[in-house]
């Protein structure tokens, strides 16, 4: 009668869920016996229909603290930090939850702990998993990788394939040490290589995403197991046609190689374009790669390739080449890109300063040199753009130390009594090939055309 009732509440199995009213009593019938489930799940309605809240959450405290494990992991969800950080600014959509919030429940790191623990201890395979979790982050515990690890097994133990990932990636990371391979004896290993390929595939085969990636890795190097790159591509092939972003871009990245599997570069393109839609930068990055070299069966199209870069350093973490390539496009100013030499400056020269060294950077720089506004915006000899001086003879070029200044004179000399001549006299700036600078640039340096 219970569970009936609930799943005509929820909408689960497919049965209706117009009368809620009629339904709930069905529930107060079963709790009205005493039977434990009867009340939790009377509780969990009032409070996600917000027919009493109140009463709905002393029914889960009840029931939780009578032992029932459903209650007791639905407490940790409701006080659990990372759930309020999530869901409370409306990013994700959970009805009981954004309920919970709204009848008054806040975050409880201690009592989410506890309450997960004794879940957790009953065998309940989802608590043993974010209890694990609680141990490796020290949410409401004391922080403890060696006891997450054996939580995380149990939870693997019990079919959670999330957890059999969380062992796996701990083993690679040399957090823990388990050497105990398939047969339950220890494997001759000298690390912990091989046990983490065995959770990585058990997760996998039972449709983890992020293990059935892991596995396509140790997979691709041998780690821990025989180096096989078709299967691993057959890995990543099965995670990415299931929306796994880095899959699909790894998988994009064998089929531009041709590792374990026949070189395709429109292929490629497609698995890159796939997870370039769901924002993975280095997706992007090659996409645009792919549009600026006209590659794969692509036209060659700088505007777009520009449009996605923009998109890649905004990002929180984006790569050099990204900075630089785009610096480039605007250095070319072609395929509706419009030519941006200053802003060309900036980019290339930050690419320079997160390699070390930037060969594109020291190409250009001889352009750079000849543009008023370049040679504003950076300090070109290093390629710094913040804390900079402004040169006292030209009052142009900027500088951000007398070292640089010693060092790049030689190149600065013939245009710093030019440029103090032209800006005296008003004349516009003008770019590296002596054309007049261009105004009215976009942010993205894209043309955009009304239709």
């Amino acid at each position: 009668m219970t569970d009936l009732a609930f799943m005509i509440i929820t909408g689960e199995g497919g049965l209706p869920s117009d009368d809620v009213e009629r339904h709930l009593r069905l529930l107060e019938r079963a709790a009205a016996t005493g039977l434990v489930e009867g009340r939790f799940n009377l509780g969990v309605t009032l409070v996600t229909h917000g027919m009493d809240p109140p009463r709905g959450l002393e029914l889960i405290r009840a029931t939780a603290e009578e032992g029932f494990a459903n209650a007791q992991f639905t407490i940790f969800i409701m006080h659990f930090p990372v759930n309020h950080r999530e869901y409370g600014e409306g990013t994700k959509k959970d009805a009981f939850f954004n309920a919970c919030v709204k009848a008054g429940v806040g975050p409880d790191p201690v009592l989410a702990a506890d309450m997960v623990h004794r879940a957790a201890q009953q065998g309940h395979g989802e608590a043993q998993y974010y209890y694990a979790q609680c141990l490796q982050f020290g949410y409401g515990v004391e922080e403890d990788v060696k006891k997450a690890y054996r939580w995380y097994k149990m939870a693997a133990a019990c079919g959670h394939a999330g957890a059999a990932n969380k062992c796996g990636n701990l083993l690679s990371a040399g957090l823990v040490d388990d050497r105990t391979n398939d047969a339950g004896s220890r494997s001759p290993e000298p690390d912990s290589s091989a046990t983490a390929a065995l959770h990585y595939r058990r997760g996998a085969e039972r449709g983890d995403l992020n293990s059935m990636f892991n596995l396509a890795n140790t997979l691709m190097f041998g780690e821990g197991v025989p180096r096989d790159d078709a299967e691993a591509v057959r890995w990543l092939r099965e995670a990415a046609g299931r929306g796994h972003p880095q899959s699909q871009f790894n998988l994009g990245m064998s089929l531009l190689s041709g590792r374990g599997v026949a070189r395709d570069e429109a292929d490629a393109n497609v698995w890159f374009r796939k997870g370039a839609d769901q924002g993975f930068p280095d997706a992007m990055n090659n996409l645009a790669f792919s549009y600026r070299l006209g590659r794969g069966g692509l036209k060659k199209d700088p505007a777009a390739a520009a449009a996605l870069l923009e998109k890649v350093i905004a990002t929180p973490e984006p790569a050099a080449v990204s900075f630089e390539t785009l610096g480039q496009l605007l250095l070319e100013g072609e395929g509706g890109v419009r030519r941006d030499v200053p802003r060309a400056a900036v980019l290339l020269a930050r690419a320079n300063r997160m390699s070390g060294l930037s060969m594109a950077y020291m190409m250009c720089l001889p352009i750079l040199q000849q543009d008023r506004q370049a040679a504003a915006a950076v300090c070109l000899p290093c390629g710094k753009d913040t804390r900079l001086k402004v040169c006292s003879k030209c009052h142009v070029a900027r500088f951000c130390s007398k070292e640089c200044v010693a060092h790049g004179w030689k190149e600065h000399k013939p245009n710093c009594k030019r440029w103090a001549a032209e800006a005296k006299a008003g004349v516009p700036p003008t770019d590296g090939d002596g054309k007049q600078a261009q105004a009215g640039r976009t942010s993205s340096g894209v043309t955009t055309t009304a239709s």
